[in-house]
């Protein structure tokens, strides 16, 4: 069996006549798509996620209730800064910890012992 050939920077960009770079960008590369992975999305989505778990912790009686439903109540993704966001991330190789930072804060300045869940 011989052996596949070589891509080449030229073969990998070949198919610009369409404007595709590989054979996915038609529906990977969407503007639809993209905006289910923008900044504002993908913070949302952590936000959901901590809401999520706050709410079950609190289920599990391992924080109090009052503590995850102010923790729901402050994941609303318009009041965080997403510039600030995208810095530290790249500061910090994670979007957890500014997102997760700035929950805190947020929680604090409501109930300093929220906070601390």
């Amino acid at each position: 069996m011989a052996a596949a050939p070589a891509r080449t920077p030229s073969a990998i960009g070949a198919d610009t006549a369409m404007g595709f770079d590989a054979v996915t960008d038609g529906y990977l590369n969407s503007a639809a798509l993209a905006a289910c992975f923008d900044a504002r999305a993908t913070v949302a989505a952590m936000l959901a996620f901590e809401a999520a778990l706050a709410a079950a912790a609190a289920e599990l009686g391992l924080i109090p209730h009052a503590a995850a439903t102010l923790i729901g109540r402050t994941c609303v993704v318009d009041a965080f800064d997403l510039v600030a966001i995208k810095h530290a991330t790249a500061a910090s190789s994670s979007a957890a910890i500014p997102v997760v930072d700035q929950l805190t804060a947020a929680v604090a300045a409501r109930d300093a012992e929220a906070a601390l869940y």
